[in-house]
């Protein structure tokens, strides 16, 4: 027998499995801090890239919205145009404006006018 007691015979073989697990740890830390290093920069570089993206679609969003205000306008000029040839249109069916447009566009004469024409002896 020897003559070291027991709890110093049996603390070397304790350690052992220490130094083992320390072991694993660190080799387990050190895969996880790779890989959240990893995880960090793939995700860093999707949000740049989205933010490159973005800013490259901010010149052609100010050119539509030009042009949807410049169709907004003209469409707002045609809506008057056409809002006046359909007054046009319905005045020209009234008896009145009908006698009156006549007169002015042709050689015609109201109903109670007569037409004269004078002749040279």
């Amino acid at each position: 027998m020897s003559a070291l007691p027991k709890s110093a015979v049996s603390s070397p073989t304790s350690t052992a499995p220490r130094q083992i697990h320390q072991t694993k740890s660190a080799h387990q830390q050190k895969t996880k801090v790779l890989e959240a290093s990893f995880v960090l920069g793939v995700n860093t570089l999707l949000a740049g890239v989205g933010i490159y993206t973005l800013l490259n679609l901010v010149p052609h969003q100010v050119a539509q919205h030009q042009k949807l205000q410049a169709l907004r306008s003209e469409t707002e000029q045609t809506s008057q145009r056409v809002e006046q040839l359909k007054n046009d249109y319905k005045s020209s069916f009234s008896a009145r404006e009908q006698k009156r447009i006549a007169e002015e566009q042709g050689y015609l004469t109201g109903e109670k006018q007569l037409k004269l024409n004078w002749q040279k002896p």
